[in-house]
């Protein structure tokens, strides 16, 4: 392609993130030309740096120690959001099953 002086093109392309990825995820382009009639080579690149959001939690659990038949036993549980802070939301949405007694809980939480 020729270009005439101050023209610019702009070309766009997709990739699709992969497991395993660096984060952050670089990318370079780089372009090589030899302008009609000189010897010489030209080359330029640019770089793009994507930050990869990387979700995750942790969870603490703990309960009464000792209980006997009739007690009720209290636990706390404690689920903290330890995502990378870069990302499109810091919000991980989750659910536990608390079990250990014939009547199972359910939770559903939005963590943000």
């Amino acid at each position: 392609m020729i270009s005439p002086f101050g023209a610019s093109y702009a070309f766009t392309r997709a990739y699709t993130v992969q497991a395993g990825d660096p984060d952050p995820l670089l990318n370079t382009a780089t372009v090589t030309t030899s302008p009609v009639g000189f010897p010489n080579v030209i080359s330029d690149s640019d770089e793009a740096s994507t930050n990869l959001f990387q979700p995750s939690i942790t969870i603490d659990k703990t309960g009464d120690t000792l209980s006997k038949v009739g007690d009720v036993v209290n636990y706390t549980i404690t689920v903290t959001n330890t995502s990378s802070t870069t990302g499109r939301t810091s919000s991980v949405p989750w659910w536990t099953r608390c079990s250990g007694s014939t009547r199972p809980s359910i939770w559903r939480l939005a963590m943000s």
